[in-house]
């Protein structure tokens, strides 16, 4: 009745306005309201005795007295616009608590703040407008005013698959996608190694110097300015200088690496990032090439180390054979062939020595031995001396003994038995002096043949040796065509390698700013701009705190 009776003096909207001071529900303010209306309705008990929560002033008798002073007349006009501010802090400082509201009067409670606090800013209209302009063109005027920088970017792709395979291997699988893997791979993106490879390309420093003269043209710089001659020939400056506008980082949990490059000049950003992208994947495919280089140059010095042992191996076999008597003959090697021609002279010296000695003998059985009847003088005088010996018959007959042609004939048979012996003599000398000659050819065919069979023996020995330099020299040769192939196979891999990082995209020119981004930024300065308005029109609102009459 008492919150009724003041939500009647308060006017319109004073049931809200007693609710919020008193904590007590708007519908029990509202059967308050009705109960004056209609007398008969305060004589019955809406309780059975007992019931219910016990009175406040049971607790704290003096409750109404303090209420009813705090709302004499001087403080009425408080009501409309504090009411609950101004009871809730006095019953605070008394140590007063007010009733427990219901679930639903705190729903409304909530329903009703949103209300209170735009009515609050309408009321500092003034203030909200002039704070959310000022932070508004503030918002602008950074716009205009911060480092304009545009940003290019390319990406890689690390582990795509292992090279020189057609499928990849378990270690490789596992390798893929590895966060370490990922992470070396940046770490070597951003190295000062890769950066300095970067920067020893041809126009690379003019783009380092064109860069931080148009940062040095900034507004914000201009403030402290910044010495870009000191980048002209200056690689460390330069490495510093590019290394802070250098991105690089994984895209979310993919094998992707985004590698990005921020500068106020369009131009400048594309060539960095793409250069460093070339560099990067020359640096790759170079530590594979590195590799195979390396082997290729060590098996092309051992191929030329295996060549030149062949080749003295060879010689040293050649040279061997040829002191041995071991070269290949027409069907065998040349010491068995010497043998045999040996044996084969010997045994024809042997057979003329028989030959010699037979005709010895029969030339020594005089002018009817073979040997004389063989011999056309022999037997030219044999004949002659015949028609002689003939003659000098018929003429003994016919003539007496010292008759001319007597003692003629007779001195011509004598002649011719005279030549007839000297030939016969003759031939058995011949005969003789052949049969030495056999003789002799016959020692120097045995001496010949002895010697023979020693260089034989002895080369059935240097067989053995010559036998283990040729296995030796057949596995170096062995050797020598495994590394051929192998060094063909490298060269080959060499041609067809391909790297492990792939590149996935270059950096195009950027057309737009990558900070400040008009759009985002505007409606960021929109958003910040309303929070300290309102800020600002919540903080300058009446406190509402009550006052007594004495401090009116």
């Amino acid at each position: 009745m008492h919150a009724a009776a003041e939500a009647v003096t308060a006017g319109r909207g004073g049931i809200a306005a007693a609710a919020r001071a008193t904590k007590v529900a708007r519908s029990t303010i509202g059967r308050g309201l009705k109960d004056p209306r209609d007398p008969a309705s305060l004589s019955g008990r809406i309780r059975r005795k007992g019931a219910g929560r016990p009175p406040v002033t049971a607790h704290d008798p003096t409750l109404l007295d303090d209420l009813e002073r705090l709302l004499e007349p001087a403080t009425i006009w408080c009501w409309r616009r504090c009411l609950r501010e101004c009871v809730t802090r006095k019953i605070e400082l008394d140590g007063r608590h007010g009733r427990r509201r219901s679930k639903a009067g705190r729903g409304r409670r909530r329903a009703e703040q949103p209300a209170e606090r735009v009515s609050q800013l309408w009321q500092r209209r003034g203030v909200f407008t002039v704070t959310f302009a000022t932070a508004f063109v503030l918002v602008v005027c950074l716009l205009f005013v911060l480092p304009v920088g545009y940003v290019a970017s390319g990406s890689v792709i690390v582990g795509d698959r292992e090279p020189l395979m057609g499928s990849s291997s378990a270690a490789w699988v596992q390798k893929i996608g590895d966060p370490a893997d990922m992470e070396s791979n940046i770490l070597l993106i951003r190295s000062p190694r890769l950066i300095r490879t970067l920067l020893a390309e041809p126009g690379m420093s003019d783009a380092v110097e064109a860069d931080c003269e148009a940062v040095s043209r900034q507004l914000l710089t201009r403030l402290r300015p910044i010495d870009c001659s000191r980048l002209s020939g200056n690689p460390e400056a330069q490495l510093l200088w590019v290394q802070d506008r250098f991105g690089v980082g994984a895209v979310g949990r993919s094998r992707v690496i985004s590698i990005g490059y921020k500068s106020p000049v369009p131009e400048v950003a594309p060539i960095m990032v793409n250069d460093l992208i070339k560099a990067f994947l020359d640096d790759e495919r170079g530590k594979m090439l590195r590799s195979r280089d390396e082997a290729i140059g060590w098996v092309r010095q051992r191929l030329q180390q295996v060549d030149a042992e062949i080749q003295h191996d060879e010689a040293s076999i050649e040279d061997f054979r040829n002191r041995h008597g071991l070269v290949r003959g027409v069907s065998g090697t040349l010491t068995a062939e010497r043998l045999r021609q040996a044996a084969q002279h010997l045994s024809e010296a042997k057979g003329a020595e028989a030959e010699a000695t037979l005709r010895v003998q029969e030339a020594t059985g005089g002018a009817s031995s073979r040997q004389a009847f063989d011999s056309r003088s022999i037997a030219d005088l044999k004949q002659q001396l015949v028609q002689a010996r003939a003659q000098l018959a018929s003429a003994s007959q016919r003539l007496g003994p010292m008759n001319p042609e007597l003692i003629s004939a007779r001195r011509l048979a004598a002649d011719l038995s005279g030549q007839l012996a000297a030939e016969t003599a003759r031939v058995v000398d011949s005969a003789r002096r052949n049969l030495e000659a056999t003789r002799a050819r016959v020692a120097n065919a045995q001496r010949e043949l002895d010697r023979r069979s020693d260089a034989a023996s002895q080369a059935a020995d240097a067989e053995t040796q010559i036998a283990a330099m040729v296995r030796e020299l057949d596995i170096k040769r062995g050797t020598f065509v495994d590394m051929s192939q192998r060094l063909s196979q490298l060269e080959t891999e060499r041609r067809i390698i391909e790297p492990s990082t792939q590149l996935v995209s270059l950096a195009e020119l950027p057309t737009r700013p990558a900070f400040p981004q008009r759009a985002p930024f505007l409606v960021g300065g929109l958003a910040l701009a309303s929070v300290l308005a309102t800020a600002a029109g919540l903080l300058t609102a009446h406190d509402g705190t009550a006052r007594v009459g004495e401090q009116l």
